[in-house]
């Protein structure tokens, strides 16, 4: 009897100290928004937050691991973002207009529009901070109009890298080329671009370009790449892209693996431990000052320590 009293009181205590926290505002709610495909589909049409929605099923072991993950994005983001679940059993119209095959599936919407680029990228990453990088990416317009060039060296210390182009107007066919080519590689490289012709001219004559229109990646230490292809042709100005498309030095990881992977150029690493930051951040001044001067070598940092994860040596088998 005195062993099921001592029962009955711990349930009592533990219900009492759950009581105390939801009353006093303690417990922490969940940020991520489980909807039906109604209520899902009422709020994609109004909404004009960027959405990350997550088709899941209950018994589906890979859901339940990117529970914690989504939890953490919707933390990271707070009203920016919305995180949404969708219980798959229960949305067989809404599987077949999204054509979602299979538990997890993670989608993102933006203006209504599902970000159709971003489908085959995001079921992979199963981090906080990784799937957070690849969402942020998408919370930036696809094309940044810059009114100055201080602004855009701004862009590039913060980015390391901008794709510039330098249009007359904002609806010829130059322009829509380069919006349709950053529409693809938004989630890889930032895009801006000026489209009025005296301003754009300021800035060809401030990265000594001969002529309007232009295509340039400008990177740090004043490094200005022209592309020289036929401005209406994709493949080519996409071809640019996918060569020169980097900073000086890169971050080696899951979110850049596949890029430099398939760069059919000589590599430098510089490997550091996470607690190498202060070396690391005195040693990279060189570094990008030697990588300035090789336009066709890929410079890396790489973390020691994620190098040695499971995930990163299955990464050295593809």
């Amino acid at each position: 009897m005195a062993s099921g009293t001592r029962r009955r009181g711990g349930a009592a205590g533990l219900l009492s100290v759950a009581l105390f926290l939801a009353f006093s505002g303690l417990a922490v709610a969940k940020k991520v928004v489980e909807l039906s495909p109604q209520a899902f589909i009422n709020m994609r049409d109004k909404s004009k937050k960027l959405l990350l929605v997550e088709f899941y099923s209950p018994d589906c072991y890979h859901c339940q691991q990117l529970d914690p993950v989504l939890e953490g994005v919707a933390e990271k983001f707070g009203n920016k973002v919305t995180v949404i679940k969708i219980d798959s059993r229960s949305a067989h119209d809404l599987n077949r207009e999204l054509k979602v095959r299979g538990t997890p599936t993670m989608l993102l919407f933006k203006d209504g529009q599902e970000i159709t680029e971003a489908r085959e990228d995001i079921q992979g990453y199963r981090h906080v901070d990784v799937l957070s990088a690849f969402v942020e990416k998408h919370m930036v317009p696809e094309v940044t109009d810059v009114k100055s060039v201080d602004q855009l060296d701004r862009m590039v210390e913060a980015e390391g890298i901008v794709v510039l182009g330098l249009f007359h107007n904002a609806t010829d066919k130059y322009t829509q080329t380069f919006a349709e080519v950053a529409s693809k590689w938004r989630r890889y490289v930032r895009f801006a671009r000026v489209a009025e012709t005296n301003r754009a001219t300021s800035f060809a004559e401030a990265y000594e370009v001969d002529e309007v229109p232009a295509v340039l990646i400008v990177k740090k230490r004043d490094v200005v790449l022209q592309f020289d292809g036929q401005l209406t042709k994709r493949s080519d100005l996409e071809d640019f892209i996918n060569m020169y498309g980097f900073p000086l030095v890169g971050k080696w990881g899951v979110l850049t693996y596949y890029r430099y992977k398939n760069r059919p150029t000589p590599r430098v690493y510089l490997f550091h431990t996470a607690n190498q930051a202060h070396e690391l951040e005195n040693a990279m001044d060189a570094v990008e000052e030697v990588a300035a001067d090789f336009d066709e070598v890929s410079f890396m940092t790489v973390n020691h320590e994620a190098a040695e994860s499971d995930k990163i040596r299955v990464m050295h088998k593809v």
